[in-house]
């Protein structure tokens, strides 16, 4: 599979530690670490983090084609872990992947992937659509990834028009419902009404430990959660989506492909940061 994931970029540092995450690189990641093809599309600052950003991209076998530089900072997010290993991030504005530029993509691609975030500034989110509006690909995937104030009804109505795959966790469902429809539909109606409104193909709703639910026009699948130590799950729901676009792309099948994606989000969840190194 040949992927092009856009957007942010950055280190989330936790404690005294600096990870390299981001939800569009995470997912890179993870799926270049399951053989696939992966480029990523996003900017970092002529520094030293972004220095180890290009170097670690190549050691993770992300392709850096379209990673460019620019003279904001590169990209970093303070994370405070409550005891439940749930993360509260603070999101530092106007950094390199806040100004993402205008690239042609020259390569053909299987899937594209995009979230909520990267769309908090002008810069990048005329860039995203540039490569929607101009490119054709077989599937879109959004991670619809809310995160502080950075998201709108005019940014999530616009992105799911794009879209062919869709993944949101079930707090989102909820601010969703209100936020789109204004009202407080319960999940599988919620799902319904966004898969016919916007003419989606496959809409994944996570349920933390709890597992996941996965829509389609004529099928739904439950899959429960895996019992785990939490160490933190910063970068876990990234692995969910790798895992899951991995596996459909393989496979066509709903049932095996979330299943493959709880057992690779619930093996990040166990591991500090949101690209642990293999065991």
């Amino acid at each position: 599979m040949k992927v092009l994931s856009f957007g942010e970029i950055l280190f989330d540092v936790i404690g005294d530690t600096e990870h390299l995450g981001g939800a569009s690189f995470n997912l890179a990641a993870h799926l270049s670490k399951l053989n696939n093809d992966v480029w990523i599309m996003s900017a970092v600052g002529r520094d030293i983090r972004g220095q180890k950003i290009k170097q670690a991209a190549e050691k993770l076998g992300v392709k850096g084609d379209y990673l460019q530089e620019n003279d904001n900072p590169t990209g970093y997010v303070q994370v405070e872990i409550d005891e439940l290993g749930k993360p509260t991030y603070t999101i530092h504005e106007d950094v390199a992947w806040d100004n993402i530029g205008e690239i042609d993509p020259k390569d053909d691609f299987d899937c594209f992937c995009f979230g909520s975030l990267v769309q908090r500034n002008q810069v990048s989110q005329n860039s995203l659509f540039q490569v929607l509006d101009n490119i054709k690909f077989n599937q879109v995937f959004f991670d619809v990834n809310l995160r502080q104030n950075y998201y709108s009804q005019a940014v999530v109505e616009k992105s799911l028009q794009y879209a062919s795959i869709v993944k949101l966790n079930d707090e989102e469902v909820i601010v969703l419902s209100k936020l789109l429809f204004q009202e407080d539909l319960n999940e599988a109606d919620f799902v319904k009404k966004i898969i016919d409104e916007f003419d989606l193909q496959i809409v994944i709703v996570t349920r933390g430990g709890e597992g996941c639910a996965v829509y389609s026009n004529n099928e739904k699948v439950e899959v429960p959660g895996i019992k785990i130590i939490i160490k933190d799950t910063v970068g876990a729901g990234d692995a969910f989506s790798a895992g899951f676009l991995h596996k459909y792309f393989e496979t066509n099948d709903l049932k095996l492909s979330a299943e493959f994606a709880n057992e690779l989000g619930a093996y990040v969840a166990s591991r500090a940061g949101a690209i642990p190194e293999d065991d």
